[in-house]
């Protein structure tokens, strides 16, 4: 994705968009997005005029809105599928962390990074024919992480934001300028969580059986182009011969251990 900025004063929150990812995959295609002006700006996309906005958040915001539309259409027509969900790689084996919106994946996945595990997504995985890959996208932190995982205070007030439709605002933590290897990796997955929120209570894990973890990738998957039987089938070989468990998310040391245990 290329983007064309007159205005220098834009440049900054901006930052909310690029990520130091390591991909294993060469672009096919480019998106280019060109903002004109210093306020109202008019944003084009291929050089076609897409909207005029008057805030820098509201650039940031349609930009980021755009471009992952325009990701989501392109693989569909690749037959890839999306599930929310992110992957960690826990010693040998690679683990794919599933869970509605607010069910605490991002703030696990950031305790087990700094745990020392080498995490490759936070919010969407893609998935076809048994393979899965993470979206390339900056872990979106909510207000009140840094008290859950300490670590990340340091600096935190320097880190680029950008605010939601209901208002939340939102920081961008890039692990590769944190100094984490950030690797991305297209390839099957082990194990996988299904995470069930229990904020404040006590952590728990219990096996799946496989009817019961096909069952919880499809209902969790972002609207598909394909038909309903063939998102199964895709849901059903992305954890074919992986072992399930369906993870409370309690108190969140307790919770990264029962994963990290599952893993061993």
């Amino acid at each position: 994705m290329e983007v064309e900025i007159e205005d220098e004063g834009l440049v900054s929150g901006m930052r909310y968009l690029a990520n130091g990812a390591e991909q294993p995959l060469t672009p096919r295609t480019t998106l280019h997005y060109a903002v004109l002006g210093h306020g109202p700006y008019e944003l084009r996309e291929e050089g076609d005029h897409l909207a005029t906005v008057g805030r820098p958040d509201d650039v940031l915001y349609l930009v980021y809105r755009r471009c992952h539309a325009r990701l989501l259409e392109h693989l569909a027509l690749g037959g890839w599928a999306a599930v929310h969900g992110g992957i960690v790689r826990v010693g040998s084996r690679r683990a794919l962390v599933i869970g509605d919106k607010g069910a605490g994946k991002t703030t696990l996945l950031l305790r087990l990074l700094h745990d020392g595990h080498a995490v490759e997504g936070d919010e969407m995985v893609f998935f076809r024919a048994g393979t899965a890959i993470c979206l390339p996208r900056n872990f979106h932190v909510k207000p009140g992480t840094p008290a859950l995982v300490p670590e990340l205070a340091d600096g935190w007030e320097l880190l680029p934001t950008i605010a939601m439709d209901d208002g939340t605002v939102v920081t961008a933590f890039d692990p590769s300028a944190a100094g984490f290897a950030w690797r991305l990796a297209l390839a099957p997955v082990d194990i996988a969580f299904v995470l069930r929120p229990d904020h404040g209570g006590t952590a728990g894990c219990r096996p799946l059986g496989a009817l019961e973890l096909t069952q919880a990738v499809a209902t969790r998957t972002f609207p598909a182009a394909m038909a309903a039987k063939m998102l199964l089938r895709a849901c059903s070989a992305l954890v074919a011969g992986a072992a399930g468990h369906e993870l409370t998310v309690g108190e969140l040391r307790a919770t990264a251990d029962l994963l990290v245990g599952a893993c061993g």
